[in-house]
């Protein structure tokens, strides 16, 4: 049936996807100009609005995410893959690696730190000689 082109959509015709949907409001005759009428459409599908606010768990899950991405969101998933032995034993690894890791980084600002205020000090002193 349809246009006999091998079907696809739930009346015989060949499926489009969203193309169809465009179709419809151009081919439409209604008030307002295509974009108009797009934007109306989008607008009916949007549950926020702009200056409502987050509730306080839903910002802290957005930070959590942002901060540490989807990794933390799976744990109770690979905890019951792998055994809680198992997954707590790697957990303290990744931990201590973390740990070691972080205070190397912090070190290193601390010595360059120390290494710019003396550059910048001994620049100072140099000045005031002059």
């Amino acid at each position: 049936g349809g246009d006999g082109g091998g079907g696809g959509g739930r009346d015989g015709r060949r499926s489009t996807g969203g193309r169809h949907s465009i179709d419809r409001f151009v081919q439409r005759r209604g008030s307002g100009t295509l974009s108009r009428r797009l934007s109306n459409v989008a607008d009916e599908g949007i549950t926020g609005h702009i200056g409502e606010r987050y509730s306080v768990g839903t910002a802290l899950v957005i930070a959590l995410n942002m901060t540490l991405g989807t990794g933390p969101l799976m744990l109770p998933y690979a905890f019951a893959r792998a055994g809680l032995i198992l997954s707590a034993a790697f957990l303290a690894f990744c931990a201590a690696v973390a740990y070691v890791t972080t205070t190397y980084v912090i070190e290193t600002l601390v010595l360059e730190n120390a290494d710019f205020f003396e550059k910048t000090e001994s620049g100072l002193f140099r000045r005031l000689l002059e």
